[in-house]
């Protein structure tokens, strides 16, 4: 597997880009801890992730909160999606939307 991801953190205190290459994970940044006006109460939470050429960017709220240089990023690849909560698949989540635009 090969991959990039922007995982947010339990609780909203964090945000992480990983890369897997070859099934490796690197830890790639780190944000800072977030403000406690950014942390989720569970509605209405709006993430983001941003692509454009060797550039990610994670979005909270649709501003950048941490973004990482990859050069080895491969050109072009697909999209995913994982929800979890500390309650495991018993907890009902409702994603209201998912947009897949070009740049």
């Amino acid at each position: 597997k090969n991959f990039v991801e922007c995982a947010y953190s339990y609780g909203g205190t964090y945000v992480r880009i990983y890369q897997v290459e070859k099934g490796v994970v690197k830890d790639i940044a780190r944000s800072p801890e977030l403000s406690e006006r950014d942390y989720f109460d569970n509605t209405g939470i709006s993430h983001g992730m941003q692509v454009s050429g060797s550039q990610v960017r994670c979005l909270l709220y649709g501003e950048t909160i941490l973004r990482a240089e990859l050069p080895s990023i491969p050109a072009s690849g697909s999209i995913g999606l994982e929800v979890w909560d500390s309650k495991g698949a018993t907890y009902p989540h409702v994603i209201t939307a998912m947009s897949v635009e070009s740049l």
